[in-house]
């Protein structure tokens, strides 16, 4: 019993608590601990995204833990989200569960229209052509809202996710004072906490089984 109780704790903490390494492996379906399993999963991700250079070779080796372990950046995994053509969906998983950060932000207008891009099959590179063409709309002096848009701007975003794109960046304009945004500074630091928490929880939960383990009479028995 104490065993089957180890197990499940230890299968609990490996769901919950997986680095980018891990999630990656599995979401390229590469299954196991095997030593090879990071070169695989790489190969497979070169594959899934046309060798698309989206960061150094080296470094994108470190985001499968060849070598040492590199986490990406959130700008990195928007980018091979793309370059993988996945969903807007499949971009949030990658965001929240993949590097632990908050999901898209609507009330920026770069990761807006990150959102739209990949709900329309656009390129990463098409997105940042509408961004340019979003910023060259600022002909006159834009007061931004003190008020939180959040909510209007998913309503928006459902209804005109399918528009074409001088619409939706016409619309954009329109109400470019609800792209406030999020300051960059306040969002660092809530990644940087995330980061510090969950780090904390795993050495808590490291110290909770090693206990329990110590408590069942496992290590006298190994």
């Amino acid at each position: 019993m104490g065993n089957a109780f180890k197990r499940k704790l230890k299968q609990s903490l490996a769901k919950d608590f997986l680095t980018f390494d891990k999630f990656i492996q599995k979401k390229m379906g590469i299954a196991g601990n095997a030593e090879n399993a990071p070169h695989e999963a790489y190969l497979e991700f070169r594959h899934r995204t046309d060798r698309a250079e989206i960061a150094s070779r080296p470094t994108m080796r470190r985001w499968f833990g060849i070598g040492e372990f590199h986490r990406p950046s959130r700008e990195h995994v928007i980018h091979m989200c793309f370059a993988m053509h996945l969903s807007a969906g499949e971009a949030q998983e990658y965001l929240q569960k993949g590097v632990s950060e908050p999901g898209f932000q609507v009330n920026d207008y770069q990761e807006f229209i990150f959102m739209y891009g990949l709900n329309n099959g656009c390129s990463y590179e098409e997105c940042l052509v509408m961004m340019e063409q979003f910023e060259q709309n600022f002909d006159r002096q834009i007061y931004f809202s003190q008020e939180s848009h959040t909510k209007e701007l998913q309503f928006e975003f459902a209804k005109r996710k399918n528009s074409t794109q001088e619409d939706f960046l016409l619309w954009m304009s329109d109400h470019a004072e609800w792209f406030k945004g999020y300051s960059r500074t306040t969002l660092e630091c809530l990644i940087h906490f995330r980061k510090v928490i969950l780090e904390a929880v795993r050495k808590e939960q490291e110290e909770r089984l090693r206990y329990m383990l110590e408590e069942i009479g496992y290590y006298k028995w190994l």
